[in-house]
């Protein structure tokens, strides 16, 4: 009987993650997978099932690792206005960089495939409903702060900023370089600079 090969398993979902990424779902063959994962496709379907819970895997492991890294700037200042802003800053910063191009292999999976795979959508849902919640606990820190009128929605604010975030990831896919993510941002930054400015010349 087969064995599974044993095998570093976030270092093959980093590698399947990288090419879902570069060439999307439809286009990557299992073949493709092997030679790419460097296992064979016994351990693929005994670890994974299949392809596509190989994708459902990649895409938990974005989640839990490079999303993250985002959360964790929306996270980690009590200052929610400069939270919002960095979060865009490092967007902007990431877009300008080699993988830009590639836009979000998030995303890019979400365009090819939640239309009509209702599992791939509900696990973009999961993942974005995650980026959503942190601008919001991050505007509530701002509205707390007293740097948001308390008629602004909160759940339209969040929405909003994750609209515009995702229209920056898109426009860097087709532009010359990151120049309209960067003046998308800039612009954001200069907006929520303008709620705290606000603030200071009532008071």
């Amino acid at each position: 009987m087969a064995r599974v090969k044993q095998f570093d398993h976030e270092e093959v979902l980093d590698k399947a993650l990288l090419l879902f990424w570069e060439k999307g779902y439809g286009a990557t063959s299992v073949q493709d997978l092997v030679d790419r994962l460097g296992i064979n496709r016994f351990s693929i379907y005994a670890s994974f099932g299949d392809k596509h819970g190989l994708l459902i895997a990649a895409l938990d492991r974005y989640a839990t690792c490079y999303a993250n890294q985002l959360l964790d700037i929306l996270e980690g200042d009590e200052d929610g206005l400069s939270a919002i802003q960095d979060f865009f800053r490092t967007m902007a910063l990431a877009l300008a960089g080699p993988n830009g191009k590639l836009g979000c292999p998030v995303q890019n999976i979400t365009l090819e495939m939640a239309l009509h795979d209702e599992t791939v959508a509900a696990k973009v849902r999961e993942i974005n409903g995650y980026q959503i919640a942190a601008l919001k606990a991050a505007l509530q820190r701002a509205r707390d702060a007293g740097n948001l009128q308390p008629a602004q929605d909160l759940d339209d604010l969040a929405n909003y900023f994750f609209t515009v975030g995702q229209g920056m990831v898109v426009t860097t896919k087709w532009s010359r370089g990151a120049s309209a993510a960067e003046v998308t941002a800039r612009f954001i930054i200069d907006e929520v600079e303008s709620w705290r400015m606000t603030k200071e010349a009532d008071e």
